[in-house]
């Protein structure tokens, strides 16, 4: 479950800024395919929880090894909060 909470934080994380932003900035080090890195003294801009509003609504699918249900609520007052289920065998 552990795992499953991890992963879903993960995904919130990732989605909060918009794709492809470091690699637009010419001081961004690419990593791997996917990572950019940039220097420790580079201005970040501020995280605003308004850039994940994307996510609000319900899916589900397989992944994760079994069936994934889960729902995000839009935000309000700088936060947003969710559900995820992860069925497996039954």
């Amino acid at each position: 479950m552990k795992r499953v909470l991890l992963s879903a934080l993960a995904v919130v994380a990732t989605a909060a800024f918009a794709p492809g932003a470091a690699a637009a900035r010419p001081d961004a080090q690419q990593v791997t395919a996917n990572t950019w890195r940039l220097p420790k003294d580079a201005p970040r801009p501020a995280a605003r929880i308004d850039a994940a509003g994307w996510l609000a609504g319900q899916y589900s699918g397989t992944g994760l090894g079994g069936e994934v249900e889960y729902q995000w609520l839009p935000p309000r007052a700088a936060a947003m909060f969710g559900t995820l289920r992860l069925i497996k065998d039954g």
